[in-house]
Order: structure tokens, then sequence, then C-alpha cells
């Protein structure tokens, strides 16, 4: 006779509540900025383009992306033309650790993401009163002939949509990655998101902390995160890049010393010479007269 033993099965992310719902169509002027203390928001365009300012800046997400909002973020959304769509939700969850690496950029989102968001939409619609015909969800009322079972269901459709986002940002080469390897996969995807951010704001005045902050790490653990992947500090980074990028404008001949340190954001002239005398083995000065022009 069989012996059965009973397995538990895993749960990365289950939803637990929803604290606001709507889908925007047509045009859509942002009323006010507001804030999500404890739960997650999720704002997808569906159609045409649709405009989110968060604290770290503005983004305008054309049809099939997506933006993440960590909870705590000030943010406003506009939907800015007639034939546009949006989809705005925020939930809390369990595991919302596991969220991270969609933060700091837009996603792109495939069709069948896009099909869990629109059925969302259709149990929200079933499942609770609506005051117009605008789905609009703050204070959530269900309703007398809901569904069977039309919550847990939204929930699902929910949780599927977010596992299926990191598993596309965990892909190697279109294959999904295996349990035991999603969490060197997402650091991986982590650590080049923070290399093209770095790449984005070379004049900007970067620092760990501050990268850390916009990626809602510790400075620790993000430092350690990054080094284990790379080899090298994301401080060490920085600076290499820069300097990188301070050749390409020597080699040019069009600006002075001083010009490029402040377009690469060192903090004085000095200071960037002595960087790039340390990192290239010579002063930028000498480095531009030894180096025939690009131009």
């Amino acid at each position: 006779m069989l012996e059965y033993k009973k397995h538990r099965l895993t749960r990365t992310i289950t939803v637990q509540e929803i604290e606001s719902a709507d889908h925007v169509q047509g045009i859509c002027h942002a009323t006010h900025s507001h804030m999500h203390q404890d739960a997650w928001e999720l704002c997808v365009c569906l159609v045409g383009e649709t405009v989110v300012t968060v604290e770290s800046g503005t983004f305008v997400l054309p049809t099939g992306q997506l933006l993440l909002i960590h909870p705590g973020k000030t943010h406003s959304v506009s939907v800015l033309k007639e034939d546009s769509s949006a989809f705005i939700v925020s939930f809390t969850c369990t595991n919302g650790g596991t969220l991270l690496p969609l933060l700091g950029g837009s996603l792109q989102v495939d069709e069948r993401q896009i099909r869990f968001f629109q059925k969302m939409i259709m149990e929200l619609d079933l499942a609770f009163n609506r005051q117009n015909t605008t789905l609009h969800l703050f204070q959530f009322s269900p309703a007398e002939d809901s569904p069977f079972g039309a919550e847990q269901v939204i929930c699902c459709y929910l949780e599927l949509a977010l596992l299926s986002l990191l598993r596309s940002v965990t892909m190697n080469q279109g294959q999904i990655v295996n349990s035991s390897g999603f969490a060197e996969a997402i650091n991986t995807y982590l650590v080049d998101q923070i290399t093209e951010y770095i790449d984005k704001y070379l004049g900007e005045p970067l620092t760990v902390e501050s990268i850390a902050k916009h990626f809602h790490y510790s400075r620790a653990r993000l430092s350690t995160l990054y080094k284990n992947v790379t080899g090298v500090g994301i401080k060490e980074t920085i600076d290499e890049r820069r300097i990188q990028q301070a050749k390409i404008l020597l080699i040019k001949k069009e600006k002075s010393v001083l010009q490029i340190s402040e377009e690469l954001g060192f903090s004085s002239s000095t200071y960037f010479t002595h960087k790039f005398t340390k990192i290239v083995g010579v002063s930028p000065t000498k480095f531009a007269a030894n180096t025939p022009s690009s131009t």
C-alpha cells in the first residue's frame, strides 16, 4: 500500500489586502499627490500613455509598461489622452521584499500579464459596489450578487501577475530560472539596474547612500550584494565609469579638465585629477595631450 506524505505548498507572495483600485479610461488629471503608508501600488498603462510622478521623478508609461511604487512614497497618476486606459491597484502582501528588484524604473509587461490585469478589472467590477460607471474603489463595499469566490480570484490574478513579472526579469536566455537559482538571478538583475542607474546619473552627486535609498535597500546590504556579484564596490564602479566617460571627453578635446570634472559630478577638478591619475596612470592633462583628437 502506498504511503502518502503531505507537502505544504510554498507561497512566495500572498496578497492580503487591497487598499484601492482604479480603472481609468480617458483623460484624468491628477488632482493631488497621495501615499499608501503600508501598501504597494502598481500602475499599468493598458492603452495610450500614462504619466506617473513619484518622489524620484516623472515616468511616462506607454502601452504595455508598468511601474511599481514602494509603500510610503508620495505619487500621482495622470492620463492625458482620451483614448488612453490605465489600471492602478494598491495592495499589501507577505514577503514584500521579494518585490524590491521590480522598483527603480518602468517594466515591460507581456500579453499574458495584461490579461491578468484585465481579468482583475472584470472581477473587481463584479465583486464590489460602485458609485458611478468608473471603477474607482477605495472604500470597499462587497456587492450582494458578487460571484462566488470573486475576492480570492482577484488575489490570485494579482499574485499571478507579480510572480510572472519576477519570472520575466530573471529569465536566462528566455528560460525561466528554477527556484534554487532565483536568488542569484534576482541579484544579478538588481546589479544590472544599479549599474544602469549609475550610467544615467553619472553627472549627479551620486553616493552609495543615495543609490541604496533609490532602490530601497540599506547601504550595507546593497554594497555587499553588489560586490558579491561584480567583485567591485559601488563607489569604485561610480569612479571607474566616470573616468571612462572622462577619457572619451578628453579625447574629443572640446572641454577643459574643469568642465569635464563638473559635468561628471566630481566635487572638484583636483579630486577629479587625483582619481583619474590613480585609475589611468597619468593625469587628465597628459592623457589629453598624448591622445589624438577624435574629431
